[in-house]
């Protein structure tokens, strides 16, 4: 789920801020990686079609259990 504050997402580990009112809907990211950091801990790591303007270069990281982040990812294993 997004929520208003993400539309401001700069760089950092993003974790919401914003009420649970201020959900502006659904949306589909590719997950490529994660991380850990000293303060926010483990995170995953983003790519956003929303172009290279938004966030970090196209990317965001987002807090494990953060905005639904961890309740459903889908993935393939292609036939080579």
């Amino acid at each position: 789920m997004i929520y208003e504050d993400f539309m401001n997402y700069g760089e950092g580990v993003y974790h919401q801020t914003s009420r649970e009112d201020e959900k502006i809907g659904g949306h589909a990211m590719k997950m490529i990686g994660w991380g850990t950091d000293p303060v926010e801990g483990l995170y995953w790591v983003l790519q956003n079609q929303w172009s290279e303007e938004w966030g970090e270069k196209g990317f965001v990281k987002v807090k494990a259990g953060e905005i639904g982040i961890d309740s459903i990812a889908l993935g393939c294993q292609p036939e080579i």
